[in-house]
């Protein structure tokens, strides 16, 4: 019937402008109105077949398409933002290995606050705090050095707190390395390839994600904690 109304409505249009012509064409006009009674004796004829309850089904119908609609959006978007969690703990996992190549630096600090002045301890623990930038969730880590350089500000600077600190950032740091390296052998090998968007997570990284839930919860900080830091 609205294919029959759009037609209807076109050939009207095109009879209002045939009739403004100078001198319109009669013969023309004639045909358009006979092709619009036309119409109209199909649409009348279609209304007579449209049940009684149609309007009331027609829109429970549209009721019900909205809300399909918005489930598939709302799956969709979800499963985006659940294939970029993935993504960014297989991250913090792989950077194992970049994270242990610091742990001489950070060690080292401990000589530096022993033995440089305060002013010139505490700007060399700022640059190893910033070579940890390049490592995915080492939000503790950073915050204990952070407050290792805060004891060492200021007119009354304290070294000895400053390195009650440090052995803080220190003691993060090895919990950190230890869930990474144990989930990196547990949880990686099971890791299949994922397609964002339309697909359910494989049974083996569902398994895995788990699985490092259990690791982070025993020997460290959650690494989805830490993406709450980045």
């Amino acid at each position: 019937m609205r294919k029959l109304e759009a037609e209807k409505k076109e050939l009207s249009s095109t009879l209002d402008r045939m009739k403004r012509q100078t001198p319109p064409d009669q013969t023309a006009i004639g045909v358009a109105e006979k092709q619009v009674a036309h119409l109209d004796q199909e649409i009348e004829a279609l209304k007579t077949e449209v049940p009684a309850n149609w309007d009331a089904d027609h829109k429970a119908f549209e009721t019900l398409q909205k809300a399909d609609s918005k489930a598939r959006r709302d799956y969709r978007r979800a499963a985006d933002t659940a294939y970029k969690s993935v993504a960014e703990l297989m991250t913090v996992v792989e950077g194992a290995p970049a994270l242990e190549a610091m742990r001489s630096e950070l060690e080292g600090l401990r000589q530096v606050i022993t033995s440089q002045e305060p002013k010139a301890a505490s700007e060399t623990i700022k640059q190893v705090s910033r070579k940890f930038r390049k490592v995915a969730g080492v939000k503790d880590i950073r915050s204990g050095l952070s407050k290792a350089r805060k004891q060492l500000r200021g007119r009354n600077p304290k070294p000895e707190k400053a390195a009650e600190e440090l052995e803080k950032a220190i003691a993060a740091f090895e919990a950190d390395v230890a869930w990474r390296k144990k989930a990196n052998a547990e949880l990686l090998p099971g890791h299949i390839g994922l397609e964002c968007g339309d697909c359910l997570m494989p049974s083996k990284l569902a398994s895995a994600l788990a699985a490092a839930a259990a690791i982070a919860s025993a020997d460290g900080p959650c690494a989805f904690c830490c993406f709450a830091a980045f």
